[in-house]
């Protein structure tokens, strides 16, 4: 799925959009520092990883379904977050490097873009990913968001996950993760 929206010229990517300090100390004793920024493109691949690893292991719907173990799930899974990635939206959060001599740590993802009314959600062929669907379309059907908030579009996600390790850090906040 690929909108039409583009994301504006004016806005550099990456953006770093937030910095903030964690709420547990690490093994080092210290706070660790972390930062939002928009999840740049080389990140593409791990994050389809990470999120195969953890968040269809861990979300109570991919969890319950046992999508993991259903290898059509999980490419429509892999295929869904490379399209959702086209738009430029989804976002990391990083933990500064405690060694400055190495990347930042992956702590966390928010896999966002933008849903439009009228758009059709993705279909999927496994049976997860179809009741998944379902339930989707059934939520929105209680309250939905567009009516709700008076819009066309809104950013929406397909998933927020926060890796086991920084769990209590308070990354999936408001005040953190792309809130």
């Amino acid at each position: 799925m690929i909108s039409d929206w583009k994301r504006p010229d004016s806005i550099p990517f990456p953006t770093i959009w937030h910095r903030f300090k964690g709420q547990k100390t690490m093994s080092n004793g210290e706070l660790p520092n972390f930062w939002v920024q928009d999840m740049p493109e080389d990140l593409y691949e791990v994050a389809i990883e990470l999120m195969q690893k953890h968040f269809m292991k861990d979300e109570p719907l991919s969890r319950f379904s046992k999508a993991i173990d259903n290898p059509v799930c999980v490419g429509e899974w892999r295929e869904l977050l490379n399209n959702v990635f086209k738009d430029r939206l989804a976002l990391v959060c990083f933990m500064e490097n405690p060694d400055t001599n190495k990347k930042p740590i992956i702590a966390g993802l928010n896999i966002t873009t933008v849903a439009r009314k009228n758009e059709k959600p993705p279909q999927s062929v496994s049976k997860q990913g179809r009741k998944v669907g379902q339930i989707a379309k059934f939520l929105s059907k209680m309250k939905d968001p567009f009516e709700t908030l008076g819009v066309n579009e809104y950013l929406t996600a397909y998933g927020l996950l926060v890796l086991p390790e920084f769990r209590g850090q308070n990354l999936g906040s408001g005040q953190s993760i792309g809130a």
